[in-house]
């Protein structure tokens, strides 16, 4: 790739086209940055660097008290089935979230608490994935940086990967040794461009760097 000062593309399908972005993360030596998975009903990230893991959100349709701690582990935090019926009536509704149309909340009651769709996550849990990501783009040891990923939260909210996110991108010049692979819903791609202020000619496809 001639100029890696670029943004190269994962454009998330519904979760297809998974296995290509966890076979070309294992090719490479010197990753870092976080990659989003879900087991069980609950979205971990996965520091690249150290393979620490952290779970993020969770899947109300098959929540459980057990799931909730692991997403939010201080017992401050950690809202009870219960409590979500009362307060957060909503959260018992399903709801479309492939399109832009996806309702996400804040809520007093629980302030480490973001709903999108049917989904719980934690603010605090994000803010160590924030770390990870900003630790590792200053790191010239790592030549190749996944952010995983952009949707709802980075769109509407500026939370998630934000603010991490876009001042990687904006700095993407300082470090152009690095390969940063962003992945993004396929619904919001047009939104990321405009968020980003990024042009076509400043996009790679995935597959062209997969396939080298």
């Amino acid at each position: 790739m001639s100029d890696t000062s670029k943004v190269v593309l994962f454009v998330d399908k519904v979760h297809q086209g998974q296995q290509q972005l966890d076979s070309w993360i294992e090719k490479q030596p010197h990753i870092g940055g976080v990659r989003e998975i879900e087991e069980d009903g609950v979205r971990i990230a996965i520091d690249l660097r150290t393979q620490q893991r952290r779970a993020v959100g969770v899947n109300l349709r098959t929540a459980d008290e057990k799931k909730l701690q692991m997403v939010f582990p201080e017992a401050r935090d950690c809202p009870t089935l219960g409590d979500l019926h009362v307060h957060l009536p909503e959260a018992k509704s399903s709801f479309d979230h492939g399109g832009l149309s996806v309702p996400v909340k804040e809520t007093v009651n629980f302030p480490d608490i973001v709903l999108v769709g049917h989904y719980l996550f934690s603010k605090q849990a994000f803010r160590w994935v924030q770390e990870r990501l900003v630790r590792d783009a200053d790191d010239g040891g790592i030549r190749s940086l996944l952010l995983d990923n952009f949707g709802p939260l980075e769109l509407h909210l500026d939370a998630g990967l934000e603010p991490a996110m876009s001042s990687i991108i904006a700095d993407r010049h300082k470090h152009p040794e690095k390969i940063l692979v962003v992945v993004v819903r396929e619904a919001f791609v047009d939104v990321f461009k405009k968020k980003h202020a990024l042009r076509d000619d400043d996009l790679i496809d995935f597959r062209a760097v997969a396939a080298q």
